[in-house]
């Protein structure tokens, strides 16, 4: 099955089934990668809410892309 095949079947699947499809992936992609994932387990993401640094950062580069 190609790729365009699976997403344009995407939307006949349940909710459920989308996110079982999407925990399937991930944990394929970790196991290729050699990452050992446990079921249950929590793992940190890293997001830039309370960043100010991130935040100016992104704000600098804008305002940087406006002025072009």
């Amino acid at each position: 099955m190609s790729f365009a095949e699976v997403v344009s079947s995407l939307p006949q699947l349940s909710r459920t089934e989308r996110i079982r499809l999407l925990q399937h992936l991930v944990t394929e992609i970790a196991r290729a990668e050699g990452v050992g994932l446990v079921d249950g387990a929590a793992y940190p993401v890293w997001t830039p809410l309370g960043s100010t640094d991130a935040a100016n950062a992104l704000l600098q580069a804008i305002h940087k892309e406006e002025a072009r």
